[in-house]
């Protein structure tokens, strides 16, 4: 009879590795770019941002921008001088020139960003209008793609409207970490073979400070050490508390002793904190609001991250309590986790 939840462990296992080995091996794409459009007397000015993956190549900057629809009133503005240029941490930006009508000046500007239909399903764009001293933000989906200033707002900022899009990097936040299969990987690893109750929360703390102060680090440009470097290191702090569970196991460590690896986690916390902030790195932050934006995007990681535990640690905590599947289940799922780890690694640095 002991074998039947051994078989099903090991089933759940495979499973669970063939999946996410299925995944992006680099999982840190979120679906979001960013815009910056400035109006200049009968010229709009565009600069958008995305990462590298999304736009790779000159005809795919012009593709997008074909895809940008700007109106002066009901003329539509033509696009000139479109190009692409690399940036830093493997980000892009197509800068572009739209020439509106003279008689159009002073009419209803709007924006109409198309370019989504050719984008990922779930992309956002974070687009920011400036007109004189009118300002308007909004957060582009395939749904609400539209951006716009009456006519008279651009003169003396009469009509201006600012829509803040800072709150919608607390949903971004949340969908990274759902979508974030190592962190999470690395999450499973530290809790299967755990140790009470109380130690597990101080692992979580551990893991979530650590990653917090690296993620506003790197985000606000004090370090920021490359994704070539960083991904990879993601990947072997899974391996390697997938091995340290099978050791820990194989010596009959005790849970006091077990207690102890909060130290663990916030170390290789501290690595997963750049993995994190390489996801925003590629786009950057709204000028106008990135300290907002990147507490919220910390919170929403903390909510999806508490939202995943709060499934994991019940089915942990029942597992336990059943001999088979505390002596086996976790010798399986912690190899599974060690093999799915350096996968990722072997993957990565290819």
């Amino acid at each position: 009879m002991r074998a039947k939840p051994l078989a099903a462990a090991s089933a759940v296992a495979v499973f669970t590795v063939t999946v996410l080995a299925a995944s992006s091996a680099s999982a840190h794409r979120i679906g979001l770019s960013r815009g910056s459009y400035r109006l200049a007397g009968d010229r709009l000015e565009a600069t958008l941002v995305f990462a590298g993956a999304e736009i790779g190549s000159e005809a795919a900057a012009r593709r997008v921008i074909a895809a940008l629809v700007v109106q002066r009133g009901s003329q539509r503005c033509a696009a000139t001088r479109v190009s692409r240029r690399a940036l830093e941490r493997d980000g892009v930006a197509v800068d572009a020139h739209f020439h509106c009508s003279a008689q159009s000046a002073g009419a209803r500007l709007s924006l109409r960003f198309d370019f989504l239909d050719q984008l990922a399903a779930g992309h956002r764009h974070l687009a920011t209008l400036v007109a004189g001293k009118a300002r308007r933000e909004l957060v582009a989906y395939k749904t609400a793609r539209s951006l716009a200033l009456a006519a008279g707002a651009t003169s003396d900022g009469s009509g201006a409207k600012r829509t803040r899009s800072a709150g919608a990097f607390f949903f971004i936040g949340i969908e990274h970490i759902l979508l974030g299969f190592d962190h999470l990987a690395f999450l499973f690893a530290l809790i299967i073979v755990g140790g009470r109750l109380r130690a597990l929360a101080g692992y979580i703390t551990a893991f979530t400070v650590a990653h917090s102060v690296t993620l506003a680090v790197s985000v606000l440009g004090i370090l920021t050490p490359s994704p070539s470097i960083i991904e990879p290191a993601i990947a072997l702090t899974i391996a390697y508390v997938g091995v340290a569970n099978l050791l820990s196991l194989r010596r009959g460590d005790t849970s006091e002793k077990r207690d102890r690896r909060w130290m663990l986690a916030f170390a290789f916390g501290l690595i997963h904190g750049f993995g994190f902030a390489g996801a925003l790195g590629e786009i950057g932050l709204p000028a106008s609001s990135t300290v907002s934006a990147l507490l919220l995007f910390n919170l929403g990681v903390e909510a999806g991250q508490l939202a995943v535990l709060s499934l994991l640690l019940p089915m942990v905590m029942i597992a336990r309590r059943r001999e088979t599947l505390a002596a086996h289940g976790r010798q399986v799922a912690s190899a599974s986790v060690a093999a799915l780890g350096l996968f990722w690694f072997f993957t990565r640095v290819a």
